[in-house]
């Protein structure tokens, strides 16, 4: 399951789990938006989980929006948030 990222507008960062919605692309927004926060990245002003994607709101003047995607693209790449999150049933 490959991540895609694309920004909306100035101040969002949109992450595309997967096309489909299923409980592997579930869950692994659910871990990497849990990893977001519990990283506390500078600049992040909102995370929000959803069926198969997730979004991250943050502020322009604080983090570079190059920054950014490098930052969550790391968290979202780890081995151990897919171990956990994205076994396929």
């Amino acid at each position: 399951m490959t991540t895609r990222f694309t920004f909306a507008g100035d101040e969002h960062l949109l992450a595309v789990c997967d096309e489909e919605m299923s409980f592997p692309a579930f869950f692994k927004s659910l871990a990497v938006t849990r990893a977001i926060k519990a990283r506390a990245i500078d600049g992040v002003t909102e995370i929000c989980p959803g069926n198969a994607s997730y979004q991250v709101r943050f502020d322009p003047e604080r983090i570079h929006p190059e920054d950014i995607l490098r930052e969550v693209q790391a968290l979202d790449l780890q081995p151990r948030l897919r171990r956990r999150c994205c076994r396929r049933a």
